[in-house]
């Protein structure tokens, strides 16, 4: 799906698209990390206890690089010139 909003080059669908995907990946982190941590506690496993935690630090590095890249590609996304020659039409 990526490669062909690349070919399109619709900046909007993908930047879409990301947003959904990170969605997805932060629930599974987070729901990965919650049971991680039960499991530490039910177990008496110390290091286990921290899985709560390490999910959330896991979707923030993910979230923090997701929007750098959609907001480094951005500039490029929006051209004044090109929505000019687009909206403008000569009679």
């Amino acid at each position: 799906m990526h490669t062909f909003l690349i070919i399109i080059d619709y900046t909007e669908y993908y930047s879409d698209a990301w947003h959904h995907c990170s969605d997805a990946l932060s629930s599974l982190a987070v729901l990965i990390g919650v049971g991680v941590a039960i499991l530490g506690e039910t177990f008496n496993v110390g290091f286990l206890v921290y899985g709560d935690a390490t999910a959330g630090i896991t979707v923030s590095i993910v979230i923090l690089k997701v929007g750098f890249d959609l907001t480094k590609d951005s500039p490029e996304a929006v051209n004044f010139e090109d929505i000019m020659s687009k909206t403008i039409k000569i009679y």
